[in-house]
């Protein structure tokens, strides 16, 4: 399975690595899926974010975890803002404010997307090795 996978990502020009059992591929902007081929013919994915990302900067995390991060940050940040009184609070500081929500939510959505439609590709590709040849519909 994990040879098959390979011959895939080399067809479709993924720039990956392969280390023991596990197959490493960057998918841009600091993304990387990492898949891990176990003894039994399971499989395990896993997203990271590596450093020089856009949504956690020099850190480096999984897909997962940036999300909480990126929202607890978001929460931290608007009950700051809240607790500022408004009639001294800058229109440009709050619109600063708003365009780093949206900001970090086109990243979240951006990053989630990639991430899943490569989850699926692989899986369909594992799935289709998995078909018997003399199997019956």
């Amino acid at each position: 399975m994990k040879e098959f996978v390979q011959n895939k990502l080399t067809k479709y020009h993924y720039e990956f690595s392969e280390r023991g059992n596990t197959i490493s591929t960057k998918l841009g902007f600091g993304l990387v899926n990492t898949i891990y081929f176990h003894n039994d013919g399971s499989i395990t994915i896993n997203n990271e974010l590596k450093s020089w990302n856009h949504l956690t900067g020099l850190i480096d995390m999984s897909l997962k975890s940036s999300m909480i991060y990126q929202s607890v940050s978001l929460l931290i940040a608007t009950i700051i803002f809240s607790r500022i009184d408004d009639v001294n609070l800058p229109i440009n500081i709050f619109l600063l404010f708003i365009g780093g929500a949206i900001y970090t939510l086109i990243w979240t959505f951006y990053y989630f997307i990639k991430a899943e439609n490569f989850n699926k590709q692989i899986i369909e590709w594992c799935d289709a090795v998995d078909i018997k040849p003399n199997s019956t519909i």
